[in-house]
């Protein structure tokens, strides 16, 4: 594929991949052809994440220079003072099977956890609502698991900004925006190896577990329920703004444009 803006202007391109159908192991034929006629074309690659950029050498021979996605300045830590000692869980994302939403609640019935200790909100809508709430229902969870619905941007951000502790159980993701919403916002967070939070999480900040094994995500559970009030959450937002803020990748796409220019003079 020979790009128009390149035949007909002689400006070099820069293509950014972040679609999530790139990330799986066995990318679709049709995607997979269109994907690499397309990046032979391109000047420069950028991926999201360093899982994102191993997959696409894997598949396509063609390496690339990870750029993570960046986080809006409104998600911002506020400290909260509350009376309860209750330990707020939140999750935001489609419900759709590979978010996981299905394992996150099954880590949950592992626990037996005292039920006015606990809370998780899952915040989002699509196609897995109703199976959801059929479990939910089923384990007589209702007092402590929410499906939220949609809300607006504001609105999650006040949701991230009163709760403890952010999990995202997602099956597969491309870098994870919300995980580094919510970590914007000073919340430790437990994500699965779904491909991005390698790129974002360490010990300061969070737990990693295996995808789709609900044991080990209901031992982080647990592990947080009992120290989420270990972690800096100060630091944990601050060190997030100054890896991800859209003046820290802003900085790294603009000496990436610079060079490509400068090697196509």
């Amino acid at each position: 594929m020979v790009l128009p803006v390149k035949m007909e202007y002689g400006i070099p391109v820069v293509g950014i991949e972040h679609w999530s159908e790139l990330g799986y192991e066995r990318i679709k034929r049709g995607i997979k052809n269109w994907a690499g006629k397309t990046y032979k074309d391109v000047d420069r690659l950028l991926t999201v994440s360093s899982t994102l950029r191993q997959n696409i050498l894997k598949n396509f021979g063609i390496d690339s220079t990870v750029v993570n996605n960046m986080v809006g300045r409104e998600f911002r830590y506020v400290p909260k003072e509350r009376n309860d000692r209750k330990v707020r869980f939140v999750s935001t994302g489609n419900l759709l099977p590979v978010k996981g939403f299905d394992n996150l609640i099954k880590a949950f019935t592992q626990l037996q956890l005292p039920d006015e200790s606990w809370s998780l909100d899952i915040i989002g809508g699509g196609s897995e609502h109703a199976r959801l709430q059929g479990m939910i229902d089923q384990f007589h969870l209702g007092k402590n698991i929410r499906l939220c619905g949609r809300k607006s941007r504001e609105g999650v951000i006040g949701m991230l900004q009163q709760s403890d502790v952010y999990v995202m159980s997602s099956r597969s993701e491309t870098f994870g925006v919300a995980a580094i919403e919510a970590l914007a916002c000073g919340l430790p967070v437990i994500a699965t190896d779904c491909g991005g939070a390698r790129d974002f999480l360490t010990e300061k900040n969070g737990l990693l577990c295996p995808v789709n094994n609900v044991s080990k995500l209901a031992d982080a559970i647990l592990r947080m329920y009992k120290y989420h009030k270990t972690y800096d959450r100060a630091r944990i937002a601050q060190d997030c703004q100054d890896r991800f803020s859209s003046e820290a990748i802003g900085k790294q796409l603009e000496g990436i444009f610079e060079k490509v220019i400068s090697e196509k003079r």
